[in-house]
């Protein structure tokens, strides 16, 4: 990863740099850099600045994005896993079982973990601009 990326689910800026031009970290834990979408869902929260909203509305907003994470990570699998490895995945889907799922896509796409830190990066910074254009920042 970049040295500029420290620290799970942490922010790096130098001298003079604006918010915009925040370098963020999607969060991993230390064992295998796994994500922790909990995590990165309740830092993405006060990046929007969300935190303060009514239980209600603040559920339905973490859903929405559990729901976008979940739709980038099944994207970059499509992308990036060997057609010919589908049938093979499509079985361990069948069997139900997380764990074999998960160290297929592992085993299969190289450098998984950065293309999935990469993607969070763009669909937090996608969340933001969205955010200030609404609030007509």
């Amino acid at each position: 990863m970049d040295d500029n990326l420290n620290q799970a689910g942490s922010s790096t800026t130098t001298a003079g740099n604006t918010a915009d031009q925040t370098v963020v970290t999607p969060p991993v834990t230390d064992a295998n850099e796994d994500l922790d979408i909990d995590f990165f869902r309740d830092q993405l929260l006060e990046d929007l600045g969300a935190t303060n909203l009514p239980k209600i509305e603040k559920e339905k907003l973490m859903i929405k994005i559990e729901k976008l994470v979940f739709d980038r990570i099944i994207s970059i699998v499509m992308i990036y896993l060997d057609q010919a490895k589908a049938p093979e995945l499509e079985k361990i889907i069948d069997e139900g079982d997380s764990k074999k799922i998960t160290d297929f896509i592992q085993q299969n796409i190289p450098g998984l973990n950065d293309k999935i830190f990469d993607e969070l990066a763009r669909l937090r910074n996608e969340l933001i601009d969205r955010s200030k254009k609404y609030q007509g920042v």
